[in-house]
């Protein structure tokens, strides 16, 4: 995929930089290295962790970000109205207008669509050890098929500034994009640009029951069930037992945490004159 975009651009009378990461994290080094250079325009070929990577490494730089989906589930290109074909994406990198949207951070380690912990991490661990060959859908469902049987609720306490909430819960989601999973919309009411997290609660209701909810998580009309809860604030304090988080896609986190804004962080190319589309 990096090599068709970059041929693809050079059919454009355009001279890319082609910037191939070897390794987990690579790609915030060699965006770090690159806005050195000022350059007009960074095009991350990847999913929503190359973005984030991407994201990072830019991070002050003022330089905008387009994104040719080429991840496992892509998430923040659905959210953003990103095309998955790459053709049509790359002409919405060229062509396209220049968003800001917030960017958060998890303790210290920046995202820009969504970080979760329970069983939608549980999910993301599967996905990345077992099932990295299969994308989108099949992918999580795969994972989740995998680690539902066994998997426990546990403790969770969310603290915000004028609320909270505690309860026993199967996970908890911290939204800034809408979707994750490979096009669930954890959160379909989030907006990237809003200042505000959408944080999506799922109570320890039994197993039987959650699993008739799991295909609505596609459609987001799992929000209509009393045992999902949903909160927006500018931040929370996350406390429970240790558990690792999925940090857009990746496990790169850990509880309990504290969740920050990094206000309108993030510059990124998207659909000009469209509104953004799940």
């Amino acid at each position: 995929m990096l090599q068709d975009t970059a041929e693809r651009l050079r059919a454009r009378g355009l001279t890319p930089e082609l910037l191939a990461t070897s390794r987990p994290g690579h790609a915030v080094e060699l965006a770090r290295a690159a806005s050195r250079t000022r350059p007009s325009l960074v095009i991350a070929v990847g999913g929503d962790g190359t973005l984030r990577d991407v994201a990072e490494g830019l991070l002050g730089a003022e330089v905008p970000i387009a994104l040719v989906p080429a991840g496992t589930g892509n998430d923040l290109a659905r959210t953003l109205g990103i095309p998955r074909d790459p053709a049509a994406a790359l002409e919405v990198a060229l062509e396209g207008a220049e968003e800001r949207l917030d960017a958060w951070t998890w303790n210290d380690t920046l995202y820009v669509n969504i970080a979760g912990i329970g069983l939608d991490a549980a999910v993301a661990e599967a996905v990345n050890h077992r099932f990295r060959r299969l994308r989108g859908v099949a992918a999580y469902v795969a994972g989740f098929l995998s680690v539902f049987p066994r998997y426990p609720p546990f403790d969770l306490t969310l603290t915000w500034e004028g609320g909270g909430w505690s309860g026993r819960v199967w996970l908890a989601a911290f939204a800034n994009g809408r979707c994750y999973g490979g096009g669930m919309q954890i959160a379909p009411g989030a907006d990237p640009a809003d200042g505000l997290l959408d944080m999506v609660v799922i109570e320890a209701i039994p197993r039987p029951a959650l699993l008739r909810q799991f295909p609505k998580l596609f459609t987001g009309e799992h929000i209509r069930h009393p045992a999902v809860h949903i909160f927006r604030a500018p931040g929370v304090r996350v406390e429970c037992a240790r558990h690792t988080a999925t940090i857009d896609g990746e496990l790169l986190g850990e509880s309990p945490a504290v969740i920050a804004r990094c206000p309108h962080a993030v510059l990124v190319r998207v659909p000009a004159g469209a509104g953004r589309t799940h």
